[in-house]
């Protein structure tokens, strides 16, 4: 068969309205990669997305009994990829919060925020979001010890302080801050101004820290 003959072929299974999601994954896939075709130029020809046909091809690896749970469960494509990517514990979390939210509950969540909330919940959150949640005194503190330490530099120092009070004001600090923030701390563990065991007042904001860190 050749390209155009699969291109055709693809555009007519993304569009069937009847076919299982698991029938038109595991087709599409077949057709895609014997073909050898290119993402962004299929996604155009059939009328998807490049991120919507990559979600897809995406769930066609999954092992077949996992496939066919999703295909039942038929969630929004705006889930796929997620749950392509998802841990055995992280996938069955994912697919009873999608039938959760079918059932009406917590309405004004959309599923998709539902489904990534229940897997950070099996998963645990990422250090980014660790850090992102950290209470303002623990911020403050790790100030303290980089001017006690002399691990910061002033224009760093004074950036973690304000960051401190960003916190302290409800505000929700930026991803660049947070990969900011991050860099600062592993280096003041480094420089060994945050430490595990030590007896200091505020072992316990260093060990969140460290927590957060996974160091």
């Amino acid at each position: 068969m050749s390209k155009v003959d699969s291109l055709v072929k693809i555009k007519q299974l993304w569009a069937a309205p009847d076919l299982s999601l698991y029938d038109k994954a595991t087709a599409i896939s077949e057709e895609y990669y014997s073909a050898n075709l290119d993402l962004s130029g299929t996604a155009e020809f059939i009328g998807a997305t490049p991120s919507e046909l990559d979600s897809l091809l995406s769930l066609s690896e999954l092992d077949d009994d996992m496939l066919r749970q999703v295909s039942d469960t038929n969630p929004p494509i705006t889930t796929w990829m997620i749950l392509a990517n998802a841990s055995e514990e992280e996938f069955q979390a994912a697919l009873e919060e999608i039938g959760a939210g079918r059932n009406g509950t917590d309405a004004a969540e959309s599923i998709g925020e539902r489904v990534y909330s229940a897997m950070i919940q099996v998963a645990g959150p990422t250090t980014e979001q660790a850090l992102t949640n950290l209470a303002p005194d623990v911020i403050y503190a790790m100030a303290k010890r980089a001017e006690e330490f002399k691990s910061l530099p002033p224009r760093e120092l004074k950036a973690l302080k304000s960051f401190g009070a960003q916190r302290k004001r409800g505000k929700v600090l930026s991803e660049k801050q947070v990969s900011w923030m991050k860099s600062m701390f592993e280096r003041m563990s480094e420089s060994k101004a945050i430490v595990r065991g030590g007896i200091d007042s505020d072992q316990d904001k260093c060990d969140t820290v460290l927590d957060a860190l996974e160091l």
